[in-house]
């Protein structure tokens, strides 16, 4: 999304904490991107997910001092800030009737494109911080450490077959 550069991040975001829970702004200077995508993919997975749901996903813990920890909800203007300009670049749309917001076929398109291209750059024989030691591709972390736990000898067979 940062190399699509179509996504407009508002003057505010280096100042903006993403929840009353939090004490400081993000560190990371693209982290809105990162939120963006988050937000496209969960959307792209369980479509209907409003403002208040991303809230609650994006929520945390409040340190109250000496009392016990609540649960605390994460910022609603970034989570609207960033479905609207999902909306601009048409990935997603309003669902009739105030549920939320669906995938767009274009967005679709799009996402599947993406995920396409990461796909690829991981069969190339890195995934992550990994180099990819067998003739298959490795697509992600958790397939790496199936493979991994599936051929070493001391697994049980209780864990092998969670596996």
């Amino acid at each position: 999304l940062k190399r699509i550069g179509k996504i407009e991040v508002p003057k505010w975001a280096d100042l903006v904490k993403t929840g009353s829970y939090k004490e400081l702004a993000p560190y990371d200077p693209d982290w809105y991107y990162i939120r963006a995508a988050a937000m496209a993919r969960r959307v792209y997975m369980r479509g209907g997910a409003g403002v208040g749901a991303f809230k609650k996903v994006f929520g945390g813990r409040k340190s109250r001092g000496t009392r016990p920890e609540k649960a605390a909800k994460g910022s609603g203007s970034i989570a609207r800030h960033i479905l609207k300009q999902l909306e601009i670049l048409k990935i997603l749309e309003k669902v009739p009737d105030g549920k939320g917001r669906r995938i767009t076929p274009q967005g679709q398109r799009d996402l599947d494109s993406i995920a396409g291209q990461i796909g690829d750059k991981a069969q190339i024989g890195t995934c992550g911080w990994f180099a990819n030691p067998w003739p298959f591709p490795v697509v992600t972390f958790h397939q790496m450490l199936v493979r991994i736990l599936r051929r070493a000898p001391n697994v049980t067979p209780r864990v092998r077959k969670h596996l």
